[in-house]
């Protein structure tokens, strides 16, 4: 027999490569009867441990030592949650509590089936998110394994719709998709189409402000915004008619366009007033 693993190779030792003779399958068949002998073997400290194997008359072994105390229900064992099995065979790493579900990063949202965790989410909108402890598998990415609190042990959560294009995806797959995505924003560029609207956008901004200048100021605040909904919807009707509707949409205009006139006259009457103070100074 042999091993291929485990050591220390030192130059001139025997390569135990070489001396390797059983299979896996055959190592492992060997470890089960050592264990199954070990537990049918006799051990006197058994004897003295407890009065159950005298009363049952059955030899101190640790097999009988086992079965007859849960025959009799004197044990101190407790029923483990098979998710926190699990959970406690995978490689830990850290999620966030959130207010859209369990973040594990950018992209992948997980949720479970407790009934405070739409209450959680509403904490994680209004306070803030916090840290939680959790295991991935590495195979999978549907689930995860949680733990909600500190005082309880993991829960199984599932990937949410909104996350469904990782689904049964290898970690490998995830990062790929992270690399991918910081490539192509460190790639995005502006081209010619941006750069038109750019200016479209500035150049309306600053003809905007123009015609807003060329307006005579009025007296008050309230003549600025006095009629604003009518003007609006007057404004609203010239932008949405053809030229040849304008003839039509004159029975819904008769009224706009008197409001407007009578801003025209309290315009003039204003400047008409502006003039009369300069000439009596003069």
């Amino acid at each position: 027999m042999g091993t291929t693993r485990g050591r220390h190779y030192i130059r001139g030792d025997k390569d135990p490569r070489l001396e390797a003779a059983l299979t896996l399958n055959e190592v492992t068949k060997m470890l089960i009867d050592a264990v199954l002998e070990h537990n049918s073997a006799i051990f006197e400290s058994l004897a003295a441990q407890s009065t159950l194997l005298v009363e049952s008359d059955l030899k101190p072994t640790p097999l009988n030592y086992w079965m007859i105390h849960l025959q009799k229900h004197r044990h101190a064992l407790i029923k483990a949650n098979e998710a926190d099995i699990r959970a406690r065979l995978l490689p830990p790493v850290t999620v966030s509590m959130t207010s859209k579900g369990i973040r594990l990063n950018k992209d992948m949202y997980y949720q479970c089936e407790r009934e405070e965790f739409d209450t959680w989410k509403t904490i994680a909108r209004n306070t803030g998110s916090w840290k939680l402890e959790a295991r991935i598998d590495q195979d999978n990415s549907s689930f995860i394994y949680v733990r909600l609190q500190s005082d309880e042990n993991f829960t199984r959560c599932e990937l949410m719709k909104r996350s469904s294009i990782f689904e049964e995806r290898h970690v490998a797959d995830v990062v790929f998709f992270e690399d991918w995505k910081k490539l192509q924003l460190k790639n995005d560029k502006p081209g010619k189409a941006s750069l038109e609207r750019y200016d479209r956008k500035n150049e309306t901004i600053k003809n905007a402000k123009e015609s807003l200048k060329s307006e005579l100021p009025l007296a008050s605040k309230a003549e600025r915004t006095r009629d604003m909904k009518e003007r609006r919807r007057q404004m609203i009707l010239d932008n949405r008619l053809a030229p040849d509707d304008f003839e039509h949409a004159g029975e819904l205009s008769n009224p706009i366009t008197e409001t407007s006139n009578g801003i025209g006259n309290k315009k003039n009457k204003v400047i008409s007033l502006l003039k009369r103070n300069k000439d009596e100074k003069l």
